[in-house]
């Protein structure tokens, strides 16, 4: 448990460029540890919450960990919410979809699934 403790706690320490005390954290650690959070998990969260303090600049999110971690209901939101942006992310074309979209004249939306009918029609311009 303890290296668990100190991986999440080097992980913070890392990705956000902060230097905790060990002593004064210790305790938010053992609570994410407990609730089975992992070093990945704190890299997400951070990763959206600096890449929502860079899109959201009139209302940023701090980037404290007694802020982000103090509540671990929030802390899961949070993942959760960064879990999805992240399965959403659209995907690069694979050869088989890139054949398909220039044989039908149509740039496929996200992962290659065309969601309105008007994906599949190339008006011309008038």
């Amino acid at each position: 448990m303890t290296e668990q403790i100190k991986s999440l706690h080097a992980c913070w320490c890392q990705t956000s460029g902060q230097e905790l005390h060990f002593k004064a954290t210790e305790r938010i650690f053992f609570e994410m540890a407990k609730m089975d959070f992992k070093p990945d998990d704190i890299l997400c969260v951070l990763k959206f919450v600096l890449n929502y303090n860079l899109t959201h600049k009139h209302a940023p999110m701090k980037v404290q960990v007694h802020k982000l971690c103090g509540d671990l209901e929030i802390f899961a939101s949070i993942l959760a919410e960064a879990r999805a942006k992240e399965r959403n992310k659209v995907q690069a074309l694979t050869p088989k979809e890139k054949t398909l979209a220039a044989w039908r004249g149509c740039e496929p939306v996200s992962n290659g699934n065309v969601h309105r009918i008007s994906d599949f029609l190339k008006v011309p311009p008038q």
